[in-house]
């Protein structure tokens, strides 16, 4: 990456399994609420078939607590060091 294009590292991506239908109502809400309750910070994408949740690696234990508490169910996370 050249270095004048600003950039952030240390992402781990979490991403809904499955393919969320457009009718779809309070799904990202709910996990983002649960991640905004816990005070880490969220970036999404969204695509045509899922969506995906950015979140700082360094968050990731407090995101995944929160997660969980919430309901979620987080299957292979452990983020890549």
């Amino acid at each position: 990456m050249p270095a004048e294009v600003p950039q952030e590292r240390e992402r781990v991506a979490l991403g809904i399994k499955g393919v969320i239908p457009m009718t779809t109502v309070g799904l990202l809400a709910g996990l983002c609420g649960a991640l905004a309750a816990a005070k880490v910070p969220v970036f999404v994408i969204s695509t045509y078939d899922t969506d995906w949740l950015l979140i700082p690696a360094a968050r990731f234990a407090a995101a995944r607590s929160a997660l969980c508490a919430a309901g979620h169910t987080l299957r292979g996370a452990s983020p890549a060091r």
